[in-house]
């Protein structure tokens, strides 16, 4: 009997500390709806100058701009590279695509990307690169704030569509008359 104690006993504390091993705890994740929202939003300017602005914060913000093209909306941008003493190079990178809604209306959506390369030593070493979609919500109120206020030294008017588009779908959605 105390033998069969002790081996349960000894079970449960072998297997005790590897239940938390087991699952461990994820972030919730986004939908893609979810991601769009919350790197979209409208301002009430003209393409040009929604373009112009980007372009001005991504540089303000220490980017190098490697590509914008206004027919198309789209602008690209990397942070400068940084290289630790562990030989790993981290860096940003940014694609913003701008699009007229109607006139006097534009669309904008920031997309960030954190970057890692890792360099493996010796002859035969090799190179790993990690990329991971920036999901931070905070990350995203910043920018718009920031080019908000630069289309605001642009143009001298209040740019905002006065909501974000989230905020905008939930009071369009608060506002429809509920069918029983």
């Amino acid at each position: 009997m105390k033998l069969r104690i002790f081996i349960y006993i000894c079970t449960v504390g072998i297997l005790l500390p590897l239940t938390g091993c087991v699952g461990g705890t994820t972030a919730p994740q986004m939908t893609p709806l979810q991601i769009q929202l919350m790197q979209t939003k409208i301002f009430n300017v003209k393409k040009r100058v929604a373009f112009d602005s980007v372009v001005t914060v991504f540089q303000n913000l220490g980017y190098i701009v490697t590509s914008a093209n206004y027919d198309t909306g789209f602008i690209t941008a990397e942070s400068p590279k940084k290289t630790n003493f562990w030989g790993v190079t981290k860096y940003n990178s940014s694609t913003a695509f701008i699009t007229d809604l109607k006139p006097g209306k534009t669309s904008i959506r920031i997309n960030f990307v954190n970057h890692s390369i890792f360099y493996s030593g010796g002859q035969s070493g090799g190179k790993r690169v990690d990329d991971e979609a920036v999901l931070d919500a905070q990350a995203y109120v910043n920018a718009f704030s920031k080019l908000q206020q630069q289309i605001f030294v642009t143009t001298g008017i209040s740019p905002v569509e006065s909501q974000p588009v989230q905020t905008q779908l939930d009071t369009i959605k608060a506002n429809t008359p509920k069918t029983k």
